[in-house]
């Protein structure tokens, strides 16, 4: 992976759980408005992340979400999400960047996918242009990921390589701001 793409990738780590945190709360003028980071790695690293977006108009997101048993837990140990509340800020960081494209004059192309892992790594939603119109279905898709814990496995390696290979397929090409969406326990 290129030097630039890395930190493009690793920026919208950082911007993506900035805007999660106050994704359910916030309205899409304040995603807009909100300051980006609280101090000058994130700041710098948040910015790279709108440059990008004033650029080239075209994000692609990968939402990358453990399935492993740890997540539910069993009678001798309880689990870190048994509820499946990991869907909550997913849906919420989804929202936020179509109500946010929606305010756009110059729409921003952007297009996303769902893959879980475990021992393996699985594809859940495949590419799809996120907008207005596809936001219910996709996160219906993400919704279905509370539900999926089952895996006996965390392997990281596979479920990053997977990521980043993903990123080579999407439609949108690979001239485009990537965020990797990561969800593990």
């Amino acid at each position: 992976m290129k030097k630039n793409s890395l930190r493009l990738l690793l920026a919208g780590l950082l911007s993506a759980s900035a805007l999660v945190a106050w994704a359910p709360i916030a309205g899409a003028s304040e995603v807009r408005d909100a300051s980006w980071a609280s101090n000058s790695a994130d700041a710098q690293l948040g910015k790279d992340l709108r440059d990008c977006i004033t650029q080239k108009r075209r994000i692609s997101v990968v939402f990358l979400v453990d399935e492993s048993k740890s997540l539910v837990g069993n009678s001798k140990r309880p689990g870190n999400d048994p509820f499946g509340l990991r869907v909550l800020p997913m849906e919420g960081f989804v929202k936020s960047l179509v109500s946010y494209n929606e305010d756009q004059v110059d729409k921003i192309e952007m297009t996303a996918a769902i893959f879980g892992f475990g021992a393996s790594f699985v594809e859940r939603q495949s590419w799809m242009t996120l907008d207005a119109n596809s936001l219910d279905g996709f996160n219906q898709k993400i919704k279905d990921q509370g539900n999926l814990n089952g895996d006996l496995y965390t392997r990281y390696h596979v479920a990053l390589k997977g990521a980043v290979n993903a990123f080579d397929s999407d439609p949108n090409g690979t001239d485009t701001c990537r965020i990797l969406y990561w969800f593990s326990d």
